[in-house]
C-alpha cells in the first residue's frame, strides 16, 4: 500500500528523489522518452509520448537539473520534441499547419465514438451548442487537442531557450481577428475559454516574432489585453461573462488568463480582489485544482503584499494537501493515492496506487510555488511558465 511519506530533509535530496522517479519512467534510457506511470499504464497511455516528454523536461527545469545534463542528451531531447511537428503540406486544415501532432493520439481521437460524442455535448454550454445551427464554426475536439499539444510543446521549448523548426501560424493576426476569436469563446465556462486564450498568448509571444513586425505584435497584444479588460469582474478579480461561476471554475479559469497575461507581459487587473476570491475556500484535492489556486496566489503575491499572512497560512494548508499526493516511489500522483486515469478522453492508466508523471509535474510545480510564497528566495528551484 502506498502511503504519503514526509518530503526529503534537504532541497538536493528532494530533487534527487524526484529525478530518480523520472528515471524509472524513462523508456529504454532514450532522451525525452517517458511513460505516464510504471505499472498501470494502458495501451492508450503509451500514446502520450509528446506530452510526457514535455512534462519530464519541465520537471528537469523546475529542479535546476536541465543545465546539468550532457549536451548531447539535451540536443536529442529537443530534437525528439521537434520531431512531432508536421510539415505545412501534410494536412489541409490550417489548424494543423506546422502543429505538433502525436499521430497515435490523433488517430484515437478521430475514431468515431458514441461515448466521446456524449461527453463532448455534456461539456458544452447551451451557447456553444446553438452556434452550429447559425453557421458559426465550432472547433472540433481534435483541433482543440492539437492546439493544446502545440502550445505545450512550444512553451516547453521556450523554457530552455529553444524554438520550433517552423513557426506555428494558425492564430489571429489582426486586431479584428483577435477580438473575433476571443469573443467566440464561451466565457461563461472560463476554464475552457481561458485555456484557448492562453494558447493564443503563447503563440503571440513565441511565433509572432518570426512572422510579424514588432509594431503589429504590440497592437495585437494590446487588443488581447483590451478584451481581458472587458470581461474582468471588479468584485472578484476573475475573468468571465454572465453569472459568476462556481469557485473552482472561476479560479481555474482565472489561472489560465493569468498565464496568458504572463506570456503577454501584461498586468493583472485586480490582484487584491483575486487574493480575496482565492482565499475564500481551499481547492479540491486533485492536481489541477491545487496548482491553479496556488498559481493565482503566486502571481498576485509578485505584485502585492495584501493579506500576506493569510496567503502564507493558506499556502501552508495547501502544502499539507500536496504532501498527501507524494508517494513512497518519490513521485506525486494526480489523485491522492492513485494515478491519473484519463487524459484528453483516453483512459491512460488503470488508476493504481502509484505516482504518475502528470501528477508529478503539477504537484511539484505547486510545491515549488508554495515555497516561494512562504520563503521567498530560499530555494534554487524554478517556477515554470505554463
Amino acid at each position: 500500500m502506498v502511503t504519503s511519506p514526509s518530503l526529503a530533509n534537504s532541497e538536493s535530496e528532494f530533487s534527487e528523489k524526484i529525478l530518480a522517479f523520472l528515471d524509472h519512467l524513462q523508456i529504454d534510457s532514450k532522451p525525452g522518452r517517458y511513460r505516464l506511470c510504471r505499472v498501470g499504464i494502458t495501451n492508450d497511455g503509451e500514446r502520450l509520448s509528446l506530452a510526457m516528454s514535455c512534462f519530464a523536461l519541465k520537471v528537469y527545469v523546475m529542479l535546476n537539473a536541465w543545465d546539468k545534463l550532457d549536451v548531447q542528451v539535451k540536443v536529442d531531447w529537443i530534437n525528439y520534441i521537434n520531431s512531432f511537428q508536421v510539415a505545412r503540406e501534410v494536412i489541409g486544415n490550417t489548424v494543423y499547419h506546422n502543429a505538433f501532432i502525436n499521430q497515435e493520439l490523433m488517430a484515437y481521437l478521430n475514431q468515431p465514438s458514441f461515448i466521446r460524442s456524449i461527453r463532448s455535448v455534456q461539456s458544452k454550454s447551451i451557447r456553444e451548442i446553438i452556434r452550429i445551427p447559425f453557421g458559426l464554426k465550432s472547433m472540433s475536439r481534435t483541433e482543440q487537442v492539437v492546439i493544446s499539444e502545440t502550445k505545450q510543446a512550444i512553451a516547453t521549448l521556450s523554457e530552455v531557450g529553444k524554438m520550433t523548426l517552423k513557426p506555428y501560424e494558425s492564430f489571429p493576426k489582426s486586431n479584428a481577428d483577435i477580438f473575433k476569436f476571443m469573443s467566440s469563446l464561451d466565457w461563461s465556462l472560463p476554464w475552457a475559454a481561458g485555456g484557448q486564450a492562453a494558447s493564443l498568448a503563447v503563440f503571440l509571444n513565441t511565433e509572432a516574432n518570426r512572422l510579424l513586425g514588432q509594431d503589429l505584435i504590440q497592437r495585437l497584444t494590446a487588443a488581447n489585453y483590451e478584451f481581458f479588460t472587458s470581461i474582468v469582474d471588479p468584485k472578484s478579480g476573475c475573468y468571465f461573462k454572465g453569472r459568476q461561476p462556481p469557485y473552482a471554475s472561476i479560479v481555474n479559469g482565472t489561472m489560465k488568463v493569468l498565464t496568458a497575461l504572463d506570456w503577454l507581459d501584461s498586468p493583472i487587473h485586480y490582484p487584491e480582489k483575486l487574493i480575496d476570491t482565492t482565499l475564500r475556500q481551499l481547492p479540491a484535492s486533485d492536481g489541477c485544482n491545487l496548482v491553479d489556486a496556488v498559481y493565482v496566489l503566486f502571481r498576485c503575491t509578485r505584485i502585492t503584499d495584501y493579506r500576506k499572512s493569510d496567503v502564507i497560512d493558506y499556502a501552508k494548508k495547501v502544502e499539507t494537501m500536496v504532501h498527501k499526493h507524494y508517494n513512497l516511489d518519490h513521485g506525486f500522483s494526480y489523485y491522492i493515492g492513485r494515478a491519473q486515469k484519463w487524459y484528453s478522453g483516453l483512459k491512460v492508466s488503470k488508476g493504481y496506487r502509484e505516482s504518475d508523471l502528470h501528477g508529478t509535474v503539477l504537484l511539484l510545480w505547486a510545491y515549488i510555488m508554495i515555497q516561494e510564497i512562504c520563503y521567498p528566495g530560499k530555494f534554487k528551484w524554478n517556477v515554470i511558465r505554463p
